[in-house]
């Protein structure tokens, strides 16, 4: 409604159209095949969660995407017992590390943030992983 709250839309108004949004949700991606192949997800992000979605929704907002959020839901993700299983595929503790630093490394550079590599070396870094060329 006015109030700014997310809205029920049980018929069609101009007001339950889609608004537009700067987040890329994983859980809540619909798009026409083109985007999956002009900007596939970052397969060198291991051990990345949270991150995996920003660098998605930078890249695809960089190659020319705008991205979108219903103005009304009626799905949901209860996170308070979401499971981290996958935390146990490391085949060591210094494995991991060195994979999740470089994983931090990429969205550094991606993010052009401290820490990141910048210019050729930044690029070469994120491949075809990257911002949209110019």
């Amino acid at each position: 409604g006015r109030s700014g709250s997310v809205q029920s839309c049980t018929e069609w108004t101009p007001t339950c159209k889609p608004k537009i949004s700067m987040i890329w949700a994983a859980a809540l991606s619909f798009a026409r095949c083109h985007a999956s192949r002009n900007v596939p997800v970052d397969t060198n992000l291991k051990w990345t969660f949270w991150g995996e979605q920003l660098s998605m929704a930078v890249r695809l907002f960089t190659h020319g995407y705008d991205m979108y959020m219903p103005s009304t839901s009626h799905i949901f993700h209860d996170y308070r017992d979401a499971s981290k299983a996958f935390l146990h595929f490391a085949r060591s503790a210094e494995e991991e590390w060195q994979e999740r630093s470089a994983s931090n490394k990429r969205l550094l550079t991606l993010l052009d943030l401290p820490g990141g590599l910048r210019g050729h070396s930044g690029r070469h870094l994120l491949g075809t992983f990257g911002h949209a060329p110019k």
